[in-house]
Order: structure tokens, then C-alpha cells, then sequence
């Protein structure tokens, strides 16, 4: 028989910690072919964080892949920028823009429901900025931001895993969001510096202490991974979403006025 833990309640807690440390990308958004999304930007573009990322596909041992943010975005020499000048060039850093939004969950009726502050990541070639940037300066002849209007993002379906990811995009300018019940949303405004401590606590930096790919830089990796797992994670709604409903409800109190998010 395995050894017991002497307090398995504190146990119990630990592992929940550290299982919800391993599933922190669920606060950047994911998408799949077919689904659409509807998200509201909490800040303009120059409100983004801009950082470099490292993404290695191991096919067959998900173990030896890399998702990792470059530790040089922490002010700490980065371990996988050293492999790739050591010559693994799947290792190369790519740059990307982490926009935080509001994302919308519906029912299946159609009504607003909630809403939950997430990241969206955007690399330079992406579609989506390219939309984004462009509706920007549409925006501004109307005297409008980017942060007053809801955006709808379909990907389309691919015809093969190998096939290019393409999306649908619109603007609804929907107004203060309001769920079905009649909260307003209202979100906080992370800062830059908040933004890329809640990418690192998703995709652990590799700090370089040593030979690249050696124990000691693994058990850095992990401890980096420990470190940030106190900070909160976001659950992730599902994200089936069709245009905001229009709500009549009043509220029938003052403390269910407002949904308050914070990053």
C-alpha cells in the first residue's frame, strides 16, 4: 500500500494547487474550428503586452514539447533561447501582442449569462490583429475605441490539420455590457506588467542555470511553475456564443447591479 499522507486534507489542497497551476492556460482563449467567440477588449492596442514566446511540437511525447514564455520577459536569462543558439531552431523565439478581454458566456437560449477577463495571444502575422489594427482607425473617425465595441471571432473550419487557420470577424457596437439578469459588466485595466506575470503563470519561463535541457534547468522550470501557482485562475466558460441579447431585466438590489472582474 502506497504511504499515507499524515494530513490528507492539507494534501488534498496542495495537489488542487498545483493541478490548477497545470491548467492555467485556461485563462488565455483557445479556439477550435467552428467555434465563435465574443469578447470585448478592456484596453486599446497600446494597452497590450508585447512579449517573445517559445513553441516546440514534439510529435508522439507531449512531454518533450515546449510552450513557454522567454524568460528574458521576466528579466531573467531564458534557457530555451540557449538551446536554440546551441542549434534546436524549433526552439526560435516568436513574437506576440497579449491583449486582455472580456469573454461572453450564453446560454442556450441566446442570453448573456456571464462574463470572465481572459488573454487573447496575437503574433504579428495574425489575422485577427491585422482586423483589430484596421478597426482601430475606423473606430477613431467615429471618436470610438476598440474597448467600446464587442468582437465576434469565428474560425472556420479546416479541411485538414495541415490547412491555414482562418477566421470571421465583426464589431457590434453593443454598449455597457448587461447580463440577462441586469448586471452591467465592468472589468479592471491590467497593467502591462500584470499581463506578463499572468502569461508567465501559463507558460512557465525556462530560467538558464545551467547546460540547456539539464535536471537543474528542469527543476527551475518546475519551481518557477510553483511560484506563480497562488495567483488566481480563471474558470473557462464554454464559448458557443451568438450575438449579445437585448435585456429587460431591472435589478431587484443594489449588490446585483454590477459583474466586477479583475485581472
Amino acid at each position: 500500500m502506497r504511504e499515507q499522507p499524515t494530513n490528507v486534507v492539507d494534501t488534498m489542497k496542495q495537489k488542487q494547487a498545483e493541478a490548477a497551476s497545470r491548467d492555467s492556460k485556461s485563462f488565455f482563449i483557445k479556439m477550435t474550428d467552428g467555434e465563435e467567440i465574443r469578447i470585448r477588449p478592456v484596453v486599446t492596442l497600446d494597452g497590450a503586452a508585447y512579449v517573445y514566446r517559445h513553441n516546440k511540437y514534439v510529435e508522439g511525447d507531449m512531454s518533450a514539447g515546449v510552450n513557454a514564455l522567454c524568460a528574458e520577459d521576466v528579466n531573467q536569462p531564458c534557457g530555451h533561447c540557449a538551446a536554440y543558439k546551441s542549434g534546436d531552431k524549433d526552439l526560435k523565439p516568436y513574437e506576440a501582442f497579449v491583449l486582455p478581454v472580456m469573454l461572453y458566456d450564453v446560454s442556450n437560449d441566446g442570453d448573456l449569462v456571464n462574463a470572465a477577463p481572459k488573454f487573447l495571444e496575437l503574433t504579428p502575422a495574425s489575422p485577427i490583429l491585422g482586423s483589430l489594427i484596421k478597426q482601430t482607425d475606423v473606430l477613431a473617425k467615429r471618436s470610438l475605441k476598440l474597448t467600446d465595441v464587442d468582437v465576434i471571432i469565428k474560425q472556420e473550419p479546416r479541411k485538414s490539420k495541415q490547412s491555414r487557420k482562418s477566421f470571421s470577424i465583426a464589431y457590434d457596437q453593443a454598449g455597457p455590457a448587461v447580463l440577462a439578469d441586469g448586471r452591467q459588466v465592468k472589468s479592471g485595466v491590467p497593467s502591462k506588467e500584470i499581463i506578463v506575470q499572468r502569461t508567465a503563470q501559463a507558460f512557465p519561463p525556462l530560467v538558464a542555470t545551467s547546460a540547456p535541457g539539464s535536471a537543474a534547468n528542469a527543476a527551475q522550470h518546475d519551481a518557477f511553475a510553483a511560484e506563480t501557482s497562488a495567483q488566481p485562475v480563471f474558470d473557462n466558460p464554454g464559448r458557443q456564443l451568438k450575438p449579445a441579447p437585448t435585456n429587460n431585466h431591472t435589478p431587484t438590489s443594489e449588490s446585483e447591479a454590477e459583474l466586477v472582474a479583475s485581472f
